[in-house]
């Protein structure tokens, strides 16, 4: 599966978002003004998240995030249905904690 401490991983990614390119497995593909992809790749799946920041006033903004994964083995799709029942819980942390790094 995709290997890395967490505080490791949220750094690896804030440098991503903020820069665009590619760090280490982790790279950002697409980034407009509203949304980033970010691609994890490791040698059995791919994981992509879409983070789309909605227009709206400057005080709140609507934040939406979508996973797609590609499986490239069988023990892809085998690791992915073991973490998948705390898939959202880990995504909303990230994304929480990502927010309030930028806010404050």
């Amino acid at each position: 599966g995709l290997k890395g401490d967490e505080s490791g991983i949220l750094e690896t990614l804030e440098q991503c978002i903020r820069t665009g390119g590619q760090q280490g497995f982790v790279s950002v593909p697409v980034k407009t003004d509203n949304e980033t992809i970010v691609l994890l790749r490791d040698k059995h799946l791919n994981a992509y998240l879409s983070v789309y920041v909605a227009a709206g006033s400057s005080s709140t903004k609507k934040v939406s995030a979508i996973t797609v994964v590609q499986y490239k083995n069988r023990l892809g799709k085998v690791y992915f249905s073991l973490i998948k029942p705390f898939h959202n819980l880990v995504v909303k942390s990230l994304l929480s904690r990502a927010i309030v790094r930028v806010v404050n």
